[in-house]
């Protein structure tokens, strides 16, 4: 009776969304980057390689995925698996993801900046952005600017999201020159509901206890009064 009583009094939780985003480590269309270890979206720049359909798609001259082991350009060690996205210039990554449920939501995701070689650096401004397919609104959640080497930094953007709506997040270069900044480990996570129950939970909170307090005082004179009956036996 007890244990039916606590589970009574357990609050729901929000359900959690699982996999929001595809492929967010580039990992899965990484694996197709070719011989020289990078590839670019949408057409071949400069006669390299062009990525394979995946998660992401991208474009604008400078939006791609390359290998942590590559060799074409300094490349650097990724936190996440092999490979992660760039975005050169005016380039740019996007996905389309929907969610489920109607809430606040946190955009995760890492940044670096290429090491400087022949003219080339990591000084590259980028905007995230976030368009709600439905309404066509665009949002720039923020906006960076990596360096020439920067090592993986952090980076994380709160947003409300509707549910049963498609949105497309956008990692937009911002820049003329041959700059590259990189980006990996991609995440959309629904934030925790706080455990502080709703005025509307006060209720069934308040009889249960006192139905929980009422039983456990019943026992405990239940109790009382069997250990101060005396034995028929007792000399």
């Amino acid at each position: 009776m007890l244990a039916g009583l606590l589970a009574a009094l357990t609050l729901p939780g929000q359900a959690a969304q699982a996999a929001i985003l595809s492929d967010g480590g580039f990992e899965l269309q990484g694996a197709a980057v070719g011989p020289a270890g990078y590839c670019y979206m949408g057409a071949s720049v400069a006669g390299s390689a062009v990525c394979g359909a995946g998660a992401w798609t991208g474009g604008g001259d400078g939006g791609g995925i390359q290998s942590a082991s590559n060799s074409a350009w300094p490349g650097i060690s990724t936190p996440q698996g092999s490979y992660y996205g760039f975005v050169q210039t005016a380039g740019f990554l996007s996905q389309v993801f929907t969610i489920n449920s109607t809430g606040d939501y946190v955009v995760n995701w890492l940044d670096a900046g290429r090491v400087a070689s022949g003219g080339q650096s990591g000084n590259q401004a980028y905007d995230a952005i976030l368009t709600n397919l439905a309404t066509n609104s665009v949002t720039t959640l923020s906006s960076h600017a990596t360096t020439t080497a920067q090592v993986w930094t952090a980076r994380a953007m709160n947003t409300t999201l509707t549910g049963g709506t498609s949105y497309r997040l956008t990692f937009q270069g911002k820049t003329t020159n041959d700059n590259t900044a990189f980006i990996d480990a991609v995440a959309v996570n629904a934030v925790p509901v706080s455990a502080v129950p709703e005025p509307s939970s006060w209720g069934l909170m308040v009889v249960g206890f006192c139905t929980l307090a009422f039983v456990m005082r019943r026992r405990r004179a239940l109790h009382a009064l069997s250990g101060s009956a005396a034995s028929p036996l007792a000399a």
